[in-house]
Formats: C-alpha cells, sequence, structure tokens
C-alpha cells in the first residue's frame, strides 16, 4: 500500500479517519493512520 510506504519514508499525507474504510486496519496501524488524522474542512478545497 503505497500510503504504507510513504509513512515509512516519513511522508504520509493526511487522513480522514471517517472516509477510511476498516479494511485498510489490515495493512496498516490504526495509530499511524491517527498520527496523520485531520478533520474534514468547511472548504475541502485545498485537499487538491
Amino acid at each position: 500500500m503505497r500510503w504504507l510506504q510513504a509513512y515509512q519514508a516519513g511522508v504520509a499525507a493526511p487522513v480522514v479517519l471517517a472516509a477510511t474504510h476498516a479494511r485498510a486496519l489490515e495493512v496498516v496501524p490504526l495509530e499511524a493512520l491517527q498520527e496523520h488524522a485531520v478533520d474534514v474542512p468547511a472548504d475541502p478545497g485545498w485537499l487538491g
């Protein structure tokens, strides 16, 4: 999984936990996701 590779390299993207599928936890530890967790902004346009 690319996000996990980025996490291990120290360059992981922010994560919206509410939009993350539970099966991601089969690959990525919850603690890692929580470290990069963000809320959905009022204007999500800045996300790209």
